[in-house]
């Protein structure tokens, strides 16, 4: 029971375990947040980043299921 887990390279750089790709272990509840935080980063980091979700954008605190890939990537905004 895991979730496979990719960080887009700017995060990668900035985490604690500097690696790209990685799973954790599930359990009931799990959320991106919680693996954002495990990873070092915070609520106000939290804002820059954007879960996908199995290949569909998500949000942070969406609870993520046993199998699911999450890939976090920095959300660009422009104008």
């Amino acid at each position: 029971m895991s979730i496979e887990v990719r960080l887009f390279p700017t995060l990668q750089n900035l985490s604690l375990s500097k690696r790209e790709n990685f799973e954790v272990v599930w359990h009931e509840g799990l959320t991106a947040m919680e693996i954002l935080q495990d990873e070092g980063f915070d609520e106000k980091d939290a804002d820059a980043i954007l879960p996908v979700i199995n290949d569909q954008q998500g949000r942070l605190t969406t609870p993520l299921q046993d199998g699911d890939c999450l890939e976090l990537r920095i959300n660009l905004q422009g104008g």
